[in-house]
């Protein structure tokens, strides 16, 4: 899930700090972020268990996976 992970990441920050969000940059300070980020990270690992319970690839891993080998891959357990 490190791709998955690391995309839906950057997807939920750009859209709490930037224009086509949010647009929270510069009015969130430092201490804010902190909570903020352990409340994303927390979030990521309990959808990512979730996931990983019912499934044997990450979304993205499993697209990036069926591109790679020009077929598509098994997804489920």
């Amino acid at each position: 899930m490190p791709l998955t992970n690391y995309i839906s990441q950057s997807v939920i920050c750009t859209f709490l700090f930037y224009g086509w969000g949010l647009g929270l940059l510069g009015h969130v300070g430092t201490a804010a972020c902190i909570p903020l980020t352990v409340a994303i990270y927390a979030a990521q690992c309990v959808v990512s268990h979730a996931w990983l319970a019912r499934y044997r690839l990450g979304p993205l891993e499993w697209v990036w996976r069926s591109l790679s080998y020009a077929r598509l891959q098994p997804l489920r357990r």
